[in-house]
């Protein structure tokens, strides 16, 4: 199962978006802005609400499997502290954990470069799809 990512770019409406007329809500990602292109709280949030949480229950109903989700989430700045709170109402069969205080780095040694080159990467080939662009 592919989820749609949550893409979060410094600009709102790129220049190339405006000369080749994009239409954003079309984009293979949900496109959002952050002056300093990171996740906010509110972005997460919306993000799992209205992408996430909806995808992985059609999956699991057309599936037929247990409506059952464990989403595991790091101390990141990103990640609210009372998303437990907010899914119990609308996805109860959700449950979200979160990772001790200080462990990312041992338990996920990816957030540094393999990270970072996957966003670098995923940018440039979403503004290839959407544009006409040839390397020189």
């Amino acid at each position: 199962m592919k989820l749609k990512p949550l893409l979060v770019y410094h600009s709102e409406n790129p220049r190339a978006f405006k000369k080749n007329s994009i239409i954003k809500s079309k984009l293979p990602a949900m496109w959002r802005s952050n002056q300093r292109a990171w996740v906010t709280q509110d972005l997460f949030k919306e993000w799992l609400f209205k992408v996430r949480a909806p995808s992985i229950k059609d999956y699991l109903d057309t599936n037929d499997l247990p409506l059952k989700e464990l989403l595991i989430l790091d101390n990141a700045p990103g990640h609210p502290n009372d998303l437990k709170d907010n899914l119990l109402t609308d996805f109860p069969w959700l449950t979200v954990e979160f990772l001790p205080p200080n462990t990312t780095l041992l338990i996920q040694p990816m957030d540094q470069e393999v990270i970072t080159a996957f966003k670098k990467l995923y940018t440039r080939a979403l503004f290839c799809r959407c544009f006409v662009w040839r390397e020189e």
